[in-house]
């Protein structure tokens, strides 16, 4: 009964393990997604919204400022845009 008993503890223990890993798999590849895009996004990605729109071809993506008021990043994304 106890060899039953710890076995069913072990798989519920690894189960809820599973979760987490896949938890912090995922913060670690965003982590990675914001350094890349800092590096090559001329604009600061947490200033700006990005809008995904599906279209029949594929799609768009429009960012734009969070602040409407915050010039220079707004500026940075005009200049963005025609790259």
């Amino acid at each position: 009964m106890k060899a039953a008993t710890l076995l069913t503890s072990a798989m519920v223990i690894a189960g809820l393990n599973t979760p987490l890993l896949a938890f912090a798999a995922d913060a670690e590849r965003q982590a990675e997604v914001q350094q890349r895009g800092a590096e090559v996004m001329p604009f600061n990605l947490k200033a700006t919204t990005h809008i995904f729109t599906k279209s029949d071809n594929g799609g768009s993506q429009r960012v734009v400022a969070m602040d409407p008021s915050d010039v220079a990043e707004i500026f940075k994304l005009d200049v963005a845009s025609t790259i």
